[in-house]
């Protein structure tokens, strides 16, 4: 049971708790809530409640008690009788009035004298955190309490609200109580069912509405409704698309343009407008029209916005004065049907000038794009609950506690969380300027602060967290009060420059205490006791963290909007009401961001290589979820959203019929974003490299790739030889009619003089020899005006003329026509005024360029590119061989080229600059350029965390084997340097053993207990320890205090303890415990400070109703360190109750060895810089702090050793006041630290101090373990600073020795320059750390992820594997976790081949005598088949490969048995439904194109394959059964090249069709085989099917095991059958699962039934028996029968019947405080 102590006192003004309570059991055996039956016609409701707690409290009126039912909330008139009622938010369809019928209900009363209560107090109105709780009175109606009789509400009540984004909400309340005050009695009404019924609706309306309306970013709030099912699900975003409205005052109309930009790249369809515009106008009702009549016109056209963003601040957007606030609102903006549900998501980013709106869109535009140079703040969060004496310990603790509990933790990716749930908050707001992704403050505010701890609105200006910036929540009063008259708090926070936030949620008036408590955790009645997941309704931080919602800063504070409308007012329900929440709440900044929550997630994308014009949608590879759009220019053309396969069809609103770069961004909730571009129009001609790999070492970046995978650019693409030494290149011209060709002629100031080409064709053919002549020049001199016109009908360029003095020329660039298909006669002409000839290139040369009767296809395009050949004239020229082989690589970064000429295929540049970065190689070739390929990179600083280098992946069947080399190419070090041994290390299979120590501290007869909770096995095998907070068997509740102690241990470096635990019930999970650490004794006085100290918690388990202990919570591994000294660690279960059990195991401690010491020598350091790895903070803020000095740039300085030193001054050319610290790196475990330091003789000493912190660098952190002022130096002389020549003087002193003890537990040391001045420096020099035994700051280990979850960690070793990996493709990565932080992930794609583990078929149990018997069939495949493929799916087989190596875009594919190509009808003669087909010609309108393919169609990898065989087939009519395919083989990798031909063949027609079964030997080291489609043209295609590759041999390659009720019961069989002896009588689930040689098949399974009676616990203390469907179950204990939903259908004491309706039950048994389940199935 979840119980939820209701202390509704904690709601009262002047009301104080102390812990006198009595719990009244009720007449239902839990508390639940059901919704059933659901539909637009009615739904079904149940309510139960288990019980009633009343609680004593204390009022300024006096003593009285308090009544609370779970879920419930309090009720009343104010100063009447309190009593709890139930809220529930329903959906109502459109016309209907919802009418609630009661059905049934108990009804039981009971006085609260027996119970020594008091009356009940009364109900208290909400209080403003504006009030002073001494000040509010205490409401107390003396009339009320007077009232003899039950009072109180109606038993059911029902209440329209509004309407909210398509969906009509009204409210529905359950009122169990009625309260006699006279009497004290409470009558409680129970088992409630209840129909509502919906009269008069239309629910042809209603789903019109709701389809119109719809956005999955309204999906957080449709998820609060009761009866949230009734509505079909949508889930395809694309059909309806996000659009935003923009309202915007004139001024901003050019600093909206980046912002409006990336929005449009983002996918959001944008309909801006602003305030100079007539229909908008300027004034609160003109705009408010407008925006109305918008989303109308929207919603009538299924168009309705989703986000409604007004900029700038009220002069130009005024808002309006709300109804219940009284204070300025946008909600009328949105709230368009009338009530004061918003229809849109509305944000206003609120500035008074472009340079304020740029400063809001830059942090903007940074954090969407994630361009922000660390990512790791976005791990670290800020929550503090304010300082007020009454509410915090009632309301705000609990807060920020839940939040951590559930959310803000590293089970959730964060790193720090830095916590202030009640004072002290010293420096709480320093993480602010080192970086927080979230900072939520709760308690009170002012219009230009958060008031306790203060953050003023001048410290926010002040605020140092560039490229930092963060989600703030204020819930507290009046922050967001946008027409105050300076700008109010939320505005700064988002206004300032380069710092601050991106957006602020806060109330524009006066916040409430409950509410914003409602609002942040859900609505509850928990005052004062800390709340649970299912103890409350949605809130605002449960809302952050759904997963696969589009979750946005707009949907976090309708979440908690929400949460307090669950709590409103109904009725007399005296809260403040939701009408004032919709009012008060609003979001500055930008509310459409998707907030990052921690680390985000990366994409896994693909990409097409191009965008074929005119194309009505692309299909694009991504993320499941991911939202994909195509933009170019700030226009959208086409959204769409990744399908659970990982396919976004993107639909376009608008065609691509233009050629250059398009836009594709990716977006996800809490992904990284993709932003792409890719070239539209038709492929191209020039082949890219491929195979682009990217490695990092440090801050050098080394690139390889593959040359282009053909000695031609393109298969499709020739050159040919057309005279002597003449070459053309030939390649398919896309962009003609079918009848027509295109001539390029393409030159780059070929003799640097200016002087170009003409080309000139001839359609008549008839001018070589006579116009053209066979030698010399065109014309010498003057030729007639019209020789070109009368002579020739194509010219490039179309306006040449025939002189040598032209203009008309192609000098640089290129020049084309496009002509009919057929014979010319042409030339290429060269003039040269000088010479006063027109010259015909290469004449007199050896490369002549006229031609007589030259054929131009159709559909080809023919490049002409002149260059120089020698350095003679023009006679000496030549048409280029523009052989693909010419051709060079250029390197991009991040968009700018930053190398070119490249011939070799590697790239290594150095010194790149921290960041993610995009690299992009491309081939020059002389005629083009292909397209890029590009490769993401994330260089880490100098600092970070390097990654695994080089990881592989492959698979052997269903393993799949990981290998990586250690970080930066080194070994992998041992994680302890010179370790001790294990000093412990224990399973728990046996037990706890003698040795350990065990405490029941509360004495309740219940401590920590050997063996694992009944049916559930410890972490990897049956043992386990555990411990109790509920126990069955009639136990009961238990309030655990129980240690777990270790044997002795020898620590005496410290050493590392890692264990496993789980709660043993996923749905009661809320188990507290610590781990502790004593160096004396092993009482429990011994163990004082935690070490690790935490709530289990288990997320996503909605089973409240389910049998306890059947659905375990996930184990997860701890690690501690342990100090120096250790002797005992203890586990202590407590502060836990009403659970069930924790689960411990696996516990392990080993030994530190010691660390190396090591010494700062400051020699890696740079003159005039901070010292390099160490943190520098100049806590006064004068600009000067600690840098490095070196002697040799400064005569008068010597350093102690070596030549540079650290310095700090307090004069410097002027006097200064120094606050510098010098902070270390991590030294933990350090015992010692020795120095060197030097000051100027000359004058008293410079006072510093020696600190040491045990947490962080902030300089809040340090306290100080030695300081002193240098004495007996004081000389006097001359001062000396960087700019300070010495004169021969010798300022500085001799350099002073000194060492200093540093405590246990050190982990910074900083040396602190201050409370001096004016008198000049201090020197630093040869620091020497001493080390004791923790780990050093660069160990490691290794953790593995499969797709996106953690699967291992801890690793050491460079290799992992794992067996039984589901088929598919799996993206696995792996991470190395140091002992500061962790590595960026490296990851590897592997896919499982799923057709080489056939599973067996048509397995069947059946009763035998008393025996099971089991047979099946054997799997489809042959013995020692490595692969039979039969193309039934609808794509290219998982594992295979298409490789369209031509790049027509036209490859491989899968179709039916039946396809049609206008009059090529063709019947496939293959007898399948689909077959595998290659076309080589394709229907396009009426035409058909001839293709030329060279396509193949590549297996998974079979090695040891000797034999295939395989169907081919071709159409069934004479002319078009020729297409020719060769059979191909690789031993080596899948490019084309990597194949050689062994088999090909040309289809020949035979009547029916070709229809050809093939058979053929593979020789030896056969990796992959290969069905090439080639030499062939304008034919149809070729057809593969039933292709079948066999190994060696034909014995058994196989065996069969076989599982009962998930547990293996035999293995290593042969046959096909299985006879289970003496198990006929019981129901089971029996498994058959293939064993090959290199992996298995997935199991098949069949429920085994018996008939007739069965005894099913012939050895178990009690008899379960089936009678046709009546259950019977006999014990001395208890019995209870619940259904596979964990409903609770039966129960009761010695024997229970129930009688069934057919499926599956679950019948749970407790004897003698033990526990048994067991799972039967009813025909």
């Amino acid at each position: 049971m979840r119980k939820l102590l209701l202390l509704i006192a904690a709601s009262l003004l002047g009301v104080g708790l102390y812990a006198q309570s009595a719990k009244i059991k009720l007449d239902a055996p839990t508390t639940r809530t059901t919704c059933t039956n659901n539909s637009f016609k009615q739904f079904d409701a149940s309510f139960s409640f288990n019980e009633v707690e009343l609680t004593k409290v204390e009022t300024k009126g006096g003593t009285f008690a308090s009544v609370s039912i779970p879920g419930a909330f309090p009720t009343g008139e104010v100063g009447s009788p309190e009593v709890p009622a139930v809220r529930k938010l329903i959906a109502v369809p459109v016309g209907a009035t919802p009418v609630v019928r009661v059905k049934s209900f108990t009804e039981q009363v009971y006085s609260l004298n027996q119970y020594g209560s008091e009356k009940l107090m009364p109900h208290q109105p909400s209080m403003s955190k504006s009030d002073d709780p001494e000040k509010v009175p205490f409401v107390y109606n003396a009339a009320a309490y007077a009232r003899k009789g039950f009072v109180g509400q109606e038993l059911t009540q029902v209440e329209m609200l509004g309407t909210m984004r398509g969906v009509r909400i009204a409210a529905l309340t359950i009122n169990p109580v009625q309260y006699d005050v006279v009497a004290n009695q409470l009558k409680v009404r129970n088992n409630i069912e209840i129909e509502v019924s919906f009269q008069g609706a239309d629910e042809v309306a209603t789903q019109r509405l709701y389809d119109a309306s719809f956005s999955p970013y309204f999906e957080t709030a449709y998820k609060q409704l009761f009866n949230r099912d009734v509505y079909t699900d949508h889930g395809d975003l694309y059909n309806t698309p996000v659009r935003m409205l923009v309202v915007a005052g004139a001024k901003f109309k050019e600093a909206l343009k980046p912002w409006l930009t990336w929005k449009a790249q983002k996918g959001f369809y944008l309909d801006v407008h602003y305030t100079d515009e007539a229909e908008v106008g300027t004034t609160n009702a003109s705009i408010k029209a407008f925006i109305h009549k918008k989303y109308n016109d929207g919603l009538a056209a299924s168009a309705a916005p989703v986000f409604l963003a007004l900029v700038g601040d009220t002069d130009v957007i005024s808002g309006e004065k709300g109804k219940k606030t009284k204070k300025v609102t946008d909600l009328y903006y949105s709230a368009v049907d009338g009530d004061y549900f918003p229809e849109m998501y509305t944000f206003r980013m609120s500035a008074s000038s472009p340079e304020e709106l740029t400063n809001i869109i830059d942090k903007v535009l940074m954090y969407e794009k994630a361009t922000m140079p660390d990512k790791s703040y976005l791990e670290k969060a800020l929550l503090i609950a304010g300082a007020d004496s009454y509410w915090n310990p009632k309301i705000g603790q609990q807060t920020i506690k839940y939040a951590v509990q559930y959310y803000y933790n590293q089970d959730h990716g964060y790193t720090d969380v830095y916590s202030y749930p009640k004072a002290p908050y010293t420096g709480c707001y320093s993480h602010l300027n080192t970086g927080v992704g979230f900072a939520n403050y709760t308690a009170h505010g002012s219009e230009t602060s958060w008031a306790d701890p203060s953050l003023t609105a001048t410290q926010v200006k002040a605020l140092t967290n560039k490229d930092k910036y963060f989600l703030a929540i204020g819930n507290c009063c009046v922050t967001a009060q946008f027409d105050y008259p300076q700008p109010c708090f939320g505005e700064v926070m988002t206004r300032v420059k380069e710092k601050g936030a991106y957006a602020y949620i806060g109330s524009s008036p006066n916040s409430y205490w409950g509410e914003d408590y409602y609002w942040s955790v859900g609505a509850n009645a928990v005052f004062g006791v800390q709340p649970t997941f299912e103890g409350t309704s949605m809130g605002s931080y449960d809302a952050t963290f759904l997963e696969d919602s589009y979750n946005t800063v707009n949907s976090i504070m309708w979440a908690g909007n929400l949460a307090a409308t669950h709590a409103g007012n109904i009725g007399n329900i005296t809260h403040i009401g939701a009408h004032y929440y919709w009012e008060a709440y609003h979001v500055l900044g930008d509310g459409s961001v998707m907030p990052y929550r921690a680390m985000p997630k990366t994409n896994t994308y693909t990409l097409p290589a191009s965008l074929p014009q005119n194309q009505a949608s692309y299909s694009i590879q991504a993320s499941a979820g991911s939202y994909v759009a195509i933009s170019k220019d700030g226009v959208l053309y086409g959204t769409g959203v990744a399908n659970a396969s990982g396919v976004a069809t993107v639909n376009m609103t608008k065609q691509i019929t233009e050629n250059g770069n398009y836009d594709v961004v990716i977006t996800r909730s809490n992904y990284l974003p993709v932003i792409k571009q890719i070239q539209a129009g038709e492929p191209s001609p020039y082949q890219p490299v491929s195979n682009l790999t990217a490695t990092t070492q440090g801050q050098k970046v080394t690139l390889k790739w593959d040359a282009p995978s053909a000695k031609k650019a393109e298969a499709s693409r020739e050159v040919k030889r057309i005279g002597d030494g003449l070459f053309v290149t030939i390649e398919p011209a896309n962009d003609v009619r079918a009848n027509e060709a295109k001539v390029v002629l393409a030159a780059d100031n070929v003799w640097g003089d200016n002087t170009g080409y003409q080309f000139l064709l001839d359609a008549d053919h008839n001018t070589f020899g006579s116009v053209i002549p066979a030698t010399g020049p065109l014309f010498t001199g003057t030729a007639s005006s019209n020789l070109y016109s009368a002579n020739f009908e194509y010219l490039i360029p179309a306006n040449a003329d025939p002189v040598v003095t032209t203009q008309n020329i192609i000098v640089t660039g290129q020049g084309e026509v496009v002509i009919p298909g057929g014979v010319y006669d042409y030339c290429i002409t060269n003039p040269e005024p000088a010479s006063g000839k027109m010259w015909i290139a290469g004449d007199g040369g050896n490369q002549p360029a006229r031609y007589d009767d030259f054929t131009f296809e159709a559909g080809k395009k023919y490049t002409f590119t002149m260059r120089r050949a020698g350095m003679g004239d023009g006679t000496d020229m030549e048409v280029e061989d523009d052989s693909p082989a010419s051709y060079t690589y250029t390197v991009y970064r991040d968009g700018t080229k930053i190398q070119e000429g490249l011939t070799a295929t590697t790239f290594e540049e150095d010194g790149v600059a921290a960041g993610n970065h995009e690299y992009c190689v491309e081939v020059k070739y002389t005629a083009g350029v292909s397209p890029k390929v590009c490769k993401d990179v994330t260089v880490e600083g100098s600092n970070e965390f390097a990654p695994v280098q080089n990881l592989t992946g492959s698979a052997v069947g269903q393993k799949v084997t990981l290998k990586w080399d250690a970080p930066n190419g080194t070994p992998n070090p041992n994680p302890n340097p010179n370790p001790g041994t294990t000093t412990l290390s224990e399973s728990f299979e046996n037990g706890i053993p003698a040795s350990w120590k065990t405490i029941d501290a509360d004495g309740d007869g219940h401590g920590w207990k050997p063996g694992n909770a009944p049916g559930i096995a410890g972490y990897n095998s049956n043992g386990c320890v555990y411990s109790e907070s509920f126990g069955l068997g009639g136990i009961g509740v238990l309030t655990p205090d129980n240690y777990l102690i270790t044997p002795a241990l020898d620590l005496p470096n410290g050493g590392k303890l890692t264990f496993w635990v789980c709660a043993q019930d996923a749905n009661y999970a809320s188990e507290h415990y610590a781990v502790y650490a004593s160096s004396t004794g092993n009482d429990a006085s011994n163990f004082t400070n935690a070490l690790l100290e935490e709530t289990i918690t288990a997320k996503g388990v909605r089973s409240p109703e389910a049998i306890r202990g059947r659905i375990q919570g996930t184990w997860r591994q701890k690690t501690v360190d342990l100090p120096a000294g250790t002797k005992y660690v203890a586990f202590r279960h407590f502060q836990s109750t009403d659970m069930f059990y924790i689960d411990l195991d696996e516990v392990e401690i080993k030994a530190n060895g010691k660390r190396a010491d090591f010494t700062e020598t400051f020699e890696s350091s740079t003159h005039g810089e901070a010292p390099a790895e160490w943190t520098t903070i100049d806590a006064d803020g004068d600009g000067q702090d600690w840098l490095c000095l070196s002697s040799g740039q400064l005569d008068w300085l010597t350093a102690h050793g070596g030549t540079n030193v650290v310095a700090s001054f307090s004069w410097n050319g002027m006097a200064l006041n120094p606050d510098n610290y010098l902070i270390s790196k991590d030294v933990t475990g350090a015992t010692k630290v020795k120095y060197y330091y030097a000051v100027n003789d000359g004058f008293p000493g410079d006072h510093y101090a020696v600190m040491i912190s045990k947490t962080g660098t902030n300089a809040g952190d340090f306290t100080v373990v030695f300081e002193e002022t240098p004495n007996g130096i004081n000389k006097g002389g001359a001062r000396f600073g960087l700019s300070t020549e010495a004169n021969g003087a010798k300022p500085q002193s001799v350099w002073i020795e000194r060492t200093v003890d540093l405590p246990a537990g050190t982990k910074y040391v900083a040396f602190r320059h201050y409370n001096c001045s004016d008198l000049n420096y201090i020197l630093l020099d040869d620091i020497q750390f001493t080390m004791g035994g923790s780990p050093t700051p660069t160990d490691y280990t290794y953790t593995v992820y499969r797709d996106g979850t953690k699967i291992k960690e801890g690793l050491t070793e460079t290799t992992f594997e794992e067996d039984g990996v589901a088929t598919g493709n799996h993206e696995y990565c792996v991470e190395v976790k140091y002992t500061a932080g962790v590595s960026p992930k490296v990851c590897v794609n592997v896919t499982i081949n799923p057709t080489q583990f056939n599973p067996v078929k048509n397995l069947k149990a059946q009763p035998d005598g008393g025996d099971v018997v089991l047979k099946w069939e054997a799997p489809s495949g042959k013995r020692g088949e490595l692969l039979n493929e039969d193309f039934e799916g609808d794509a290219i087989p998982t594992g295979w490969t298409a490789l369209d190596a031509d790049g027509d875009g036209n490859n491989w594919d899968i179709t039916l048995n039946e396809f049609t190509r206008g009059e090529r009808h063709v019947l496939s003669p293959l007898r399948a439904s689909n077959v595998a087909i290659s076309y080589s010609s394709l229907l396009q309108g009426q035409e058909y194109l001839p293709l030329t393919p060279n396509n193949f169609l590549i297996t998974p990898k079979v090695e040891g394959a000797k034999k295939i065989t395989y169907k081919v087939g071709s159409p069934g009519l004479p002319q078009w059964s020729h297409d020719h395919y060769a059979l191909c083989i690789s031993k080596s990798g899948t490019a084309a090249a990597d194949f050689e031909v062994i088999f090909e063949e040309t289809m020949t027609y035979t009547q029916g069709g070709a229809n050809l079964t093939r058979e053929k030997d593979l020789p030896a080291g056969t990796k992959y085989v290969a069905f090439r489609h080639y030499n062939c043209t304008d034919v149809l295609g070729i057809m593969i099917d039933d292709v079948v590759i066999t190994g060696e041999g034909e014995g058994p390659s196989y065996t069969y095991t076989v599982y009962r009720d998930g547990t293996k019961i035999q293995e290593g069989l042969t046959e096909t059958t299985y006879r289970d002896a003496g198990m006929s009588a019981q129901s089971h689930e029996y498994c058959v699962e293939v064993k090959y040689a290199a992996g298995v098949s997935p199991k098949v399974c069949v429920d085994y039934i018996p008939d007739g009676v069965a005894d099913v616990t012939a050895q178990k203390p009690y008899t379960l028996t089936v009678v046709g469907k009546t259950i019977t179950v006999t014990c001395q204990g208890e019995a209870m029968i619940y259904d596979m939903n964990g409903r609770r259908l039966a129960a009761g004491r010695n024997t229970v019947v129930y009688t069934a309706q057919g499926g599956y039950y679950a019948v749970m048994v407790v004897v003698d405080g033990k526990s048994y389940v067991e799972k039967l199935a009813i025909k």
